[in-house]
């Protein structure tokens, strides 16, 4: 497997870099395809995580008490 990966990168990027004419990142194959699973992968397991835990914190004003809650104390 590990082979196999390497002929797929490294022919990738020869293809990409003499036909193509890529340069940089783009010289990596499938590129749009790897960025948009990372991009996936980055928003599924960090950023919505993140805000639901902003979320949450954010429900709790600074004296404790839940946001919107009536209490009989002002």
């Amino acid at each position: 497997m590990g082979v196999f990966a390497m002929v797929y990168l490294v022919g990738g990027i020869v293809y990409q870099r003499t036909v193509m004419h890529a340069r940089g990142w783009r010289q990596i194959p499938h590129y749009h395809a790897w960025a948009a699973a990372l991009g996936f992968f980055w928003v599924r397991f960090f950023v919505v995580p993140l805000v639901f835990f902003m979320r949450l914190l954010s429900m709790f004003s600074r004296d404790g008490q839940k946001r919107g809650s009536y209490s009989l104390a002002n």
